[in-house]
């Protein structure tokens, strides 16, 4: 083989071996995590500063068997941080925090491992925690088997406050109230008396009074 047939040899593979270079694998993930976030919105509890416990809202997609990614879809994560691990939760859940807004997707988890948490629907009350997973700690990719930038498309909304305004009681439906008057005996509006009286707006006027005690005359002059 002549000088010539080895250099353009070696030239072939060399262009083969960057060809095959630029080629993304499936993943293309330089840390390929099992969870995958862009963040709109982190809820800490009880606070920020003595967080044991998080909610993460935005969009998710998650790693799959065979190494690459699932669709991408909208909704919250809520996780418990494990005992004597707080301070590291903390600093992982405030790294996803200050990501939101960036043009990025956060990752979270162990590596080639699907994950085992639950992505909860929006308006869903959220109970029974998933257990946070450290992992080898947040990792930030711009690829990811090509689901970075769907996700970022997503856009998802952000969830609506609690409403802590309850309905305006409808105070022209109250019913007046019952201001009969019976006698002495006991007996109600239907006593045989027949002495019954009402005042408007659920007050006796000066009137009604006067009328009222002339009921109670007129039943004891009966009972003479």
């Amino acid at each position: 083989m002549t000088v010539r047939s080895l250099l353009c040899r070696s030239a072939m593979m060399a262009v083969s071996a960057l060809t095959l270079a630029a080629v993304p694998s499936v993943a293309s993930a330089s840390s390929p995590t099992s969870s995958y976030v862009v963040p709109s919105k982190l809820e800490f509890f009880p606070d920020e500063a003595k967080a044991t416990s998080v909610v993460i809202h935005g969009s998710f997609f998650f790693y799959q068997t065979g190494g690459s990614y699932g669709t991408p879809a909208c909704g919250y994560m809520y996780f418990q941080c494990p005992a004597g691990s707080e301070t590291m939760c903390r600093m992982q859940w405030t790294d996803i925090k200050n990501a939101i807004g960036m043009p990025q997707c956060m990752g979270f988890g162990q590596l080639n491992t699907t994950s085992k948490a639950t992505l909860r629907k929006e308006g869903v009350t959220p109970t029974s925690p998933d257990t946070w997973d450290l992992g080898i700690g947040v990792s930030t990719g711009s690829f990811v088997g090509g689901q970075c930038a769907p996700a970022q498309a997503l856009k998802c909304p952000l969830p609506a406050p609690p409403d802590m305004a309850g309905p305006t009681p409808d105070m022209t439906s109250v019913p007046a109230a019952d201001m009969t008057v019976s006698g002495p005996s006991g007996g109600g509006s239907g006593s045989s008396s027949g002495c019954a009286v009402t005042g408007a707006d659920g007050a006796l006027s000066g009137l009604a009074l006067l009328s009222a005690a002339s009921c109670l005359a007129l039943l004891r002059r009966r009972k003479r």
